[in-house]
């Protein structure tokens, strides 16, 4: 079909882009990883909400994926859920600061 054609054309944003472009601004949310300014910085509420986000879509997803779409989208969701609590943790350890709600 030709919307299959289109994802596939040089350049065109495809659904596996998608997910990972809103892994990485997660692990920027979380601190994991500098932002393009170079710094990084913490905005755990919206790490939270992109969490919230991914898992939505992989319910809304759901038979309408290829292998491969199904499989990032569940990789990057665990590994997200994964880099909170670890964040969530250090977090406990270091200051005791209080802790928005885990991702759903």
């Amino acid at each position: 079909p030709a919307a299959k054609a289109e994802a596939e054309a040089p350049g065109a944003l495809s659904f596996s882009v998608f997910v990972q472009s809103l892994a990485q601004q997660c692990l920027m949310q979380l601190g994991l990883m500098p932002w393009p300014h170079g710094q990084r910085e913490m905005h755990l509420e919206q790490a939270r909400d992109t969490v919230d986000i991914i898992a939505m879509l992989k319910s809304k997803t759901v038979g309408n994926l290829t292998a491969e779409e199904q499989q990032l989208l569940d990789a990057a969701l665990y590994e997200l859920k994964m880099s909170w609590v670890e964040v969530q943790q250090a977090i406990a350890r270091s200051k005791g600061a209080p802790r928005p709600p885990p991702p759903r």
